[in-house]
């Protein structure tokens, strides 16, 4: 059977045909060849973070310095106007990939989930230490994100995914 096929936690085998679903560039090409793969997902993580929380720049530095990688900082200073909508998805997105890990920040350092963006501005995590670990505990390939802001409120989605072995 030709398109996507994922296999949730319960074993179904699920198809999706003709959808625009980003995933890796690996997947378009054998998607576009007409063969299946398939994957599994392994976390599902959302969250919420309030902008007017950012906006005062005394106690965005703070969390800034206790929380973020300084590519990240770099990052949200660069953003202007933005910042404080940009501080506020980077921080869902870490969030996020906490709650798609099944542990939240109580076992999994903020630090250690650092949010980058490609040249032309996709977010996506680089990893190290417990949130690297997290993730090869459980068995996941890839995590994918996406980060939005709106209406005083960004969120952020992560997607941990294992592919087919």
């Amino acid at each position: 059977m030709r398109g996507l096929r994922y296999i949730d936690r319960d074993g179904r085998v699920l198809f999706l045909f003709r959808k625009r679903i980003s995933l890796l560039k690996l997947h378009r090409e054998q998607r576009l060849a007409g063969r299946s793969f398939t994957c599994m997902i392994i976390g599902i993580g959302l969250d919420m973070s309030r902008v007017e929380r950012w906006r005062d720049d005394a106690r965005r530095n703070r969390m800034l310095n206790r929380f973020f990688d300084p590519r990240e900082r770099d990052y949200i200073n660069s953003r202007a106007r933005m910042a404080a909508e940009s501080a506020a998805g980077v921080f869902a997105a870490k969030e996020a990939f906490a709650k798609a890990a099944g542990s939240g920040f109580g076992v999994i350092s903020p630090e250690n989930i650092i949010i980058l963006h490609t040249p032309k501005g996709k977010p996506f995590y680089q990893l190290t230490g417990n949130a690297e670990k997290a993730m090869r505990d459980l068995g996941a390939d890839d995590a994918h994100l996406s980060i939005t802001h709106e209406g005083g409120f960004a969120a952020a989605m992560c997607i941990l995914e294992a592919k087919e072995r």
